[in-house]
C-alpha cells in the first residue's frame, strides 16, 4: 500500500480484484458529446450519512476487538504531511504506533484519507481485517460509509478506501472527538516534522502519558 511493500499476497489479492471491477465500472463509463467540454447539468448531490458513533473521549472496545485511531497533520504553506496512527485492543494496551511522513498533500481532507488507508493497511495486515477504525474527521467518516462514488479531489483515494470497506466487512469505520483521538494527533505531528517510525508493543515518549490517561 503506496509503496510500502507490507500487504501479503493473500491479503492484497481480494482487495485488487475489488478495486479492478470498480475501475471498469468507472473507467468505461460511456460520454455524450454535452461532456466533452465538461458542460453537463448540475447534479444534486446524496445527503451522506451521520457518522456511525461520536465519542469525545478514546474508549476501549468489546473483549477481543482491536481500534485503530488515525490523525493527519497538515501544513496548508509547505504541503508537507504528518500520518498518526496507534492501534489498542480491548485493555487499551498498544499494540502498535506508526508516524510517517509525507512530502506533499494538495488538502486537509487528501491527509486525512490518506490517513485513513494507512489504518486500513494496518488492520489487514496485522489483525485480520477485523477490528475499528477512529477518527477525528466528520467528512472522511461521512464518505467512506455513504459507499457511493464521492465527486471530490480525493474521490479515487476514497473509492480505494471504499473497495477496501467491501472486501474486509469485519471493518468499521467511526467517528471520534479530537479528545479521543489526542495520541494519533501527536503521532501525526511527530510525522508532520520529518520523522518516519513504527514501533510494535510501543509507543513514544511523547504519547506514553496521552494512552496512560485514555486508559484511566
Amino acid at each position: 500500500m503506496h509503496g510500502d511493500d507490507k500487504a501479503s499476497v493473500a491479503a492484497s489479492v481480494p482487495y485488487l480484484r475489488s478495486y479492478i471491477d470498480s475501475f471498469r465500472m468507472y473507467a468505461y463509463t460511456p460520454v455524450s458529446p454535452s461532456d466533452l467540454k465538461g458542460k453537463t447539468s448540475a447534479e444534486v448531490p446524496k445527503p451522506l450519512p451521520e457518522g456511525r458513533v461520536i465519542a469525545s473521549e478514546w474508549s476501549p472496545r468489546e473483549e477481543g476487538h482491536i481500534k485503530v485511531n488515525v490523525d493527519a497533520g497538515w501544513n496548508p504553506t509547505s504541503k508537507r504531511t504528518g500520518i498518526g496512527i496507534i492501534a489498542r485492543n480491548s485493555q487499551g494496551r498498544v499494540l502498535r504506533t506508526e508516524w510517517k511522513h509525507v512530502d506533499s498533500c494538495v488538502s486537509a481532507e487528501e491527509a486525512e484519507v490518506l490517513a485513513c488507508l494507512e489504518g486500513l493497511g494496518h488492520l489487514i495486515q496485522y489483525f485480520a481485517g477485523q477490528g475499528i477504525l477512529e477518527t477525528d474527521c466528520l467528512r472522511v467518516v461521512q464518505v467512506l460509509n455513504a459507499n457511493d462514488r464521492d465527486r471530490s479531489e480525493c474521490w479515487n483515494l476514497y473509492m480505494q478506501a471504499q473497495d477496501i470497506l467491501r472486501v474486509y466487512g469485519g471493518i468499521r469505520v467511526v467517528k471520534v472527538g479530537r479528545l479521543g483521538n489526542a495520541a494519533a494527533h501527536s503521532l501525526a505531528s511527530l510525522g508532520k516534522s520529518g520523522a518516519s517510525e513504527s514501533l510494535c508493543n510501543a509507543a513514544p515518549p511523547c504519547v506514553a502519558e496521552i494512552v496512560a490517561n485514555d486508559v484511566t
